[in-house]
């Protein structure tokens, strides 16, 4: 696709997914889990959107601008704007994709989300994500920009499986300028910055928590417990001391697949109403691959027969569908 192209379709996804919506007014507009993944070539939105809540035009419109550079200040994506009306939301859909207008040479890559400046209001930064590109070198503004973490956070917790719970050292915490201190109960630890990525770990409240980073708009902590780390959201915990040289990190996780909660034994098939390949096991998960465009729908999901891996279809009628991370579930080819 050549940059041009990808640009005109950047502007051309923004107008086409515009959702009016009646909002209050507000100091800014407001990221409502938009999500970027970036990498060398380019940048792929992982769903979410931006509520505009401000008029800088004067005319009752926000503009909204995205622009990145690399960890040498390159300008790999020239500013890119769009204009809509105060009161809408902007939606884009997971895995679009934009390329970079210029080959990134250092790391970080960071792309920035601004409400631009106008009708008597500053500038004012709305979001940011940060990407590595393997193989680059990071520069040493670069490294003062992101900090030392590489946003990589431990495993997701398998499916079926109970979450670790780690505890965090008093000790470690405080030797730190800051720390967090989980506010709630209980707190899922993510692998990344929205509910929409998987849970790594689960923290008791009161757990003080190392603050290893932070993303874009401060909504979101990426932080160590024990020997895990993840991402907390920023409502369920308060900071202890300072914390406000805590670097910008790279988000890396994983969205949380689409699962059917089966209660009872069920048989499966080859295909949808086809024959019986072998039973499952009630009060487990099981990943859905496909789905059908048909009523009633039935789902293609993961499951072991035999010994093997296996897609076998169920009707959805038989199960608790979850999507937590709103993924789309494609029909089969």
């Amino acid at each position: 696709m050549s940059i041009l192209r990808s640009r005109h379709l950047f502007v051309i996804v923004l107008l086409l997914t515009l959702v009016l919506l009646t909002l209050l007014p507000a100091q800014a507009a407001t990221r409502s889990g938009l999500s970027f993944r970036l990498d060398c070539t380019g940048f792929t939105s992982r769903g979410g959107g931006l509520s505009l809540d401000r008029d800088n035009t004067g005319s009752g419109l926000e503009t909204i601008t995205l622009s990145a550079v690399d960890g040498a200040g390159n300008t790999i994506l020239p500013a890119i704007s769009n204009t809509a009306f105060v009161g809408s939301t902007l939606v884009l859909q997971d895995g679009l994709r934009w390329s970079w207008n210029g080959t990134p040479v250092a790391n970080p890559l960071i792309l920035t989300v601004t409400s631009a400046a106008g009708n008597g209001l500053e500038s004012e930064v709305i979001y940011q994500a940060a990407g590595l590109c393997t193989g680059l070198p990071t520069t040493e503004e670069g490294a003062a920009l992101l900090g030392l973490p590489d946003g990589i956070t431990s495993p997701s917790v398998p499916i079926n499986s109970v979450a670790p719970r780690p505890v965090g050292s008093q000790d470690l915490v405080e030797s730190q300028d800051g720390y967090l201190l989980v506010n709630v109960d209980n707190a899922n630890l993510r692998s990344g910055d929205d509910a929409r990525y998987t849970v790594v770990a689960i923290v008791d409240g009161g757990t003080p928590l190392v603050a290893l980073g932070q993303n874009g708009d401060g909504s979101w902590w990426y932080v160590q417990a024990g020997e895990i780390r993840g991402w907390i959201n920023n409502e369920l915990v308060i900071i202890r001391g300072d914390l406000s040289d805590v670097p910008l990190v790279p988000v890396t996780g994983d969205i949380t697949r689409p699962t059917l909660f089966v209660h009872i034994t069920q048989p499966i098939f080859d295909a949808p109403g086809g024959s019986v390949l072998c039973t499952i096991a009630p009060g487990q998960e099981y990943y859905i691959n496909w789905r059908t465009d048909f009523e009633p729908v039935w789902y293609g999901i993961e499951a072991t027969c035999g010994g093997q891996t296996v897609i076998g279809w169920i009707l959805g009628e038989n199960g608790s569908f979850r999507n937590s991370g709103g993924v789309n579930i494609p029909f089969p080819s």
